[in-house]
């Protein structure tokens, strides 16, 4: 990396597995089948401290299948702060300021 970047970019790397079974249901000409893959995710956040992150991941299909491709890339951009916690509004209202220092003093 270039010096000096770290004091503005976090960055960092996930190995992860995946697996699903999938069931034919009504659909015609489905078929039941389980499907698996293996991939690398490397994150960004810019700067540093931030709530957003980029997020590249690669995946590789584990169990063969012919319709499947050979590797799969997926971008994601997401706002960490806004879809993980979010307080309700009554709540968010209390928190605003402090009283002013007044109300306890005694004439």
């Amino acid at each position: 990396m270039l010096p000096g970047m770290s004091t503005y970019l976090g960055w960092g790397m996930a190995a992860f597995g995946d697996a699903a079974q999938m069931f034919k249901g009504d659909v015609p000409f489905g078929a039941t089948a389980t499907r698996a893959s293996v991939g690398l995710g490397i994150l960004a956040a810019v700067p540093r401290e931030s709530r957003s992150s980029a997020r590249v991941d690669f995946a590789y299909p584990v169990v063969p299948d012919k319709d499947a491709k050979h590797l799969a890339i997926r971008f994601t951009y997401s706002l960490i702060g806004r879809s993980f916690w979010r307080e309700t509004g009554q709540l968010a209202r209390a928190r605003v300021g402090t009283p002013a220092s007044d109300i306890f003093a005694w004439p």
